[in-house]
């Protein structure tokens, strides 16, 4: 018959195992690691959850913080593009622009030269900006341009009749359009080109044409903000989506590419997400109904991810310190908490060795006063015991102290007797003699050891004397 070998199921051979360890260690060790397992379980917990909850905040407040930056860039823009349009309109209306073009929209000789206009021009652009370009054209297609440094980057009306924004002037009534072009310094740099038509005080009908010509640096000046700065790219795209400024400058003058136009058609999302080879980037988008141009800014999720590892470090240092921290109140806690039972254990240690000492001292813990209390009545249960088991077996050696006294007396009044025997004896005196022998004989029959029960002939002897 084949015996069979039981194995103890692994995990209950563990919890044995761990059952033997817990009953070694001592209550302070149990306790620091239980409380440690428990502060660490804790600051684990607490900071996953902190962790999770920042990121979800920090996501949403990166994307509120991006939409309030463009706004704000897409208000400055519109501020400064407002005051050029402000100047243009009181040059394109100024008293000697509207004569001047009167005179020719009516055939008559004006009564100003082509280069006084210019001049004129030159002055009132000169007291605003020095770097722009302020240019009138009349019916006949006659061009009065103030240069400050640079050139147009056209030299007649069919050129500019060519561009893609010059149709939407004559519908605009009056208004200035806005788009994006270019303008001369050696060589062509991108500029914002304002365009509006002026038409005749008398009959309301058009007469001219006035262009103000900035730089794209003008704009770029309001995207330099700090607040911007985390911001991957900016580009600022007119309603022909052309990119009038980006601060990547190479892209200055081109044409969005076709899947971002498609982002500029949806009205609804501000912001929107896209991925370009595995690398995911949110866009926010701010569209301007005054100059029709949108800012689009680019924000790398790496970026942002970056930020939250590094807020991920900042939330696991703090976690350290505060289980450090905690790892050390653990400590004293713990020490503070197990003191009165390790003072128990020694004094249970000392009644071992004989040594019968109360604990003293306060204690605010119930239970703890509750046991020690009983401590200290049971080693004063077990003093009073000691002194009684001292006092009774000081008695018992009395009484043997006694008894042997007692047997002391007997023998000496026995050897009494015989000396006296013999003194009758050697002077002849029989009788006597004999009476105090058997007096002697009867002592020795008394204090001699033995039971209560004795022979009868013992007996007979005994009152025979």
């Amino acid at each position: 018959m084949r015996s069979r070998l039981c194995r103890r199921p692994t995990g209950m051979a563990m919890s044995i195992r761990g059952e033997r360890i817990m009953k070694n260690m001592s209550i302070l060790t149990q306790f620091i690691f239980g409380f440690s397992v428990i502060m660490l379980a804790l600051t684990i917990v607490v900071s996953y959850f902190s962790y999770q909850k920042s990121s979800v905040i920090l996501y949403r407040k990166t994307n509120q913080f991006l939409l309030y930056s463009i706004n704000q860039m897409n208000e400055r823009m519109n501020s400064t593009l407002e005051q050029y349009d402000e100047f243009s309109k009181q040059l394109a209306y100024s008293p000697a622009v509207l004569d001047f073009l009167t005179q020719i929209h009516m055939n008559k000789t004006t009564k100003l030269q082509k280069y006084e206009l210019e001049k004129e021009l030159a002055r009132q652009s000169q007291t605003f900006a020095r770097d722009i370009i302020v240019q009138i054209w009349d019916e006949n297609e006659n061009a009065y341009t103030a240069l400050n440094g640079f050139n147009l980057a056209w030299s007649n009306m069919n050129q500019l009749k060519d561009m893609s924004w010059y149709p939407q002037v004559a519908q605009a009534e009056g208004s200035i359009v806005w788009a994006g072009g270019e303008m001369k310094n050696t060589i062509l740099v991108p500029a914002v080109i304002g365009s509006r038509i002026i038409n005749s005080w008398i009959d309301l009908k058009p007469i001219g044409q006035i262009l103000v010509i900035i730089p794209a640096n003008v704009i770029e000046t309001i995207s330099q903000d700090k607040q911007l700065a985390e911001i991957d790219n900016i580009r600022i795209v007119d309603r022909y989506h052309r990119i009038v400024y980006s601060r990547r400058t190479s892209e200055i003058g081109r044409t969005l590419a076709e899947e971002e136009q498609s982002l500029l058609r949806l009205q609804d999302p501000s912001i929107m997400t896209e991925t370009i080879e595995d690398n995911e980037r949110f866009i926010v988008k701010s569209h301007s109904s005054y100059s029709q141009f949108t800012i689009l800014s680019y924000f790398n999720k790496n970026t942002l991810e970056r930020e939250m590892k590094q807020m991920q470090l900042r939330i696991v240092t703090i976690g350290l310190v505060a289980l450090a921290g905690s790892v050390l109140f653990v400590l004293l806690y713990s020490w503070s908490l197990s003191r009165p039972l390790r003072l128990l254990t020694k004094s249970f240690q000392n009644i071992r060795r004989g040594i019968l000492l109360p604990i003293h001292g306060q204690y605010t813990n119930r239970e703890v006063i509750t046991l020690i209390h009983g401590f200290n009545k049971m080693v004063a249960d077990l003093n009073n015991a000691v002194k009684d088991l001292a006092d009774k077996q000081i008695s018992e050696e009395q009484a043997q102290l006694i008894a042997m006294k007692a047997q002391f007396r007997p023998h000496f009044m026995y050897n009494t007797l015989n000396t006296i025997f013999w003194m009758l004896y050697n002077k002849g005196e029989e009788q006597p003699a004999e009476m105090v022998h058997s007096l002697s004989e009867m002592l020795r029959y008394t204090i001699q050891p033995g039971s209560d029960l004795v022979p009868l002939h013992e007996d007979l002897k005994q009152l025979q004397r």
